[in-house]
Order: C-alpha cells, then sequence, then structure tokens
C-alpha cells in the first residue's frame, strides 16, 4: 500500500512540474517553443471547385448505359503506377445482392459523367450483352506483406506441431495395444 501511494505522490509531482518545464525561458529570454517549418506543396488545406471527392462522387454510385438501364456500382479505383491518376474503375454487374456479381475493368476515360441540377450521371456506352460476356477483372497479386509471412509461418509451424502430436499419440496408442495384458490375481 505505502508504494502505490509513493508512486501515486511521484506521479502527480511529475505532471505538476511539466507545464512549468514546457514554459522554462531559452537563455535570451525568448520563449524556447521550437519553429516547425510546414513544407509548402505538400499539404492542402481545402478541395478548390476543380477537383471532386472519389468516396463521394465515384465509389458506390451506380453506372448506366446511354438508354438508362442499370450496370452497377463502382466498386474500386485502379491507379496508374508512378501516373498517381486513375486508369481504371471496378464496376459490379449482375448478381443479386452481390451473390453471384462479377466485377469487370472500364478504362475510367470510358465513363461519361456529368451533373445537371444537382444530379451526377455516371453513363458508359455499352449493351448488356456486351457486358455478359466481358471477363471478370483480375486483380495482380500484391507481394506479401511481413505480417501475412509471418502468419502463414505460424501456420505450418502449427501444422507440423499437430502432426509431431498426432504421430507421438499412435506411438504411444501401439505401445499400450502390444503390452500384454495382466492375468487377475486370484482371490485369498
Amino acid at each position: 500500500m505505502h508504494k502505490i501511494i509513493l508512486t501515486l505522490a511521484s506521479a502527480v509531482a511529475l505532471a505538476a512540474t511539466l507545464p512549468a518545464l514546457a514554459q522554462q525561458k531559452a537563455p535570451d529570454g525568448a520563449a524556447a517553443a521550437k519553429q516547425i517549418v510546414i513544407p509548402t506543396g505538400v499539404f492542402r488545406k481545402g478541395q478548390p471547385v476543380n477537383q471532386y471527392s472519389a468516396k463521394e462522387r465515384l465509389l458506390g454510385a451506380t453506372v448506366v448505359t446511354k438508354s438508362g438501364d442499370k450496370i452497377g456500382p463502382i466498386e474500386d479505383l485502379i491507379m496508374l503506377a508512378g501516373e498517381h491518376k486513375i486508369d481504371t474503375v471496378i464496376i459490379g454487374v449482375g448478381g443479386l445482392l452481390g451473390v453471384g456479381e462479377k466485377k469487370i475493368g472500364v478504362a475510367f476515360s470510358a465513363l461519361n459523367i456529368v451533373t445537371k441540377d444537382g444530379q451526377r450521371t455516371i453513363t458508359l456506352d455499352t449493351t448488356k450483352d456486351i457486358l455478359g460476356v466481358v471477363q471478370p477483372y483480375k486483380y495482380a497479386e500484391a507481394p506479401k506483406t511481413l505480417l501475412q509471412k509471418a502468419g502463414e509461418a505460424t501456420a505450418a509451424a502449427a501444422k507440423k506441431a499437430g502432426e509431431v502430436t498426432k504421430g507421438a499419440v499412435d506411438k504411444a496408442k501401439e505401445a499400450v495395444s502390444a503390452k500384454p495384458a495382466e492375468a487377475p490375481k486370484p482371490a485369498q
């Protein structure tokens, strides 16, 4: 109990001195605050009128044909490496509530995005027949992260440990079954 009280008292004393340390003056009398320089051209303060949010305007937005038939929602954006521009949109086509849905890739430049009277319309010049025969989009296999590699190594080690344990249990069972049974001793 005595140690807890001492620890608590030390923590309170330290907390009381921190603000005083932060307000100490530099030797020349100026505040000891560190001057932080924000690099130019890196951070943005807001969205200019010539930009839009992909999350708000593209992701989840329904794409339709020129005749107004629903194609499906935009589910992903594929960027060009090095250029950092949208190259492809992934659209979920067909299915019911995502079941049986096929994901197709469409060139971003093939979409016509129009906002009129506050309503956004994204159209693709295609037909349902074409969509039916378009092959599903194949994502490139991304390199495995260190965490994924560690997980796979752990799973392999656990599998090996299970095999070793099963082997030991099987040997023990064989040893027990190979031992001749002792005859019961007669009662006296």
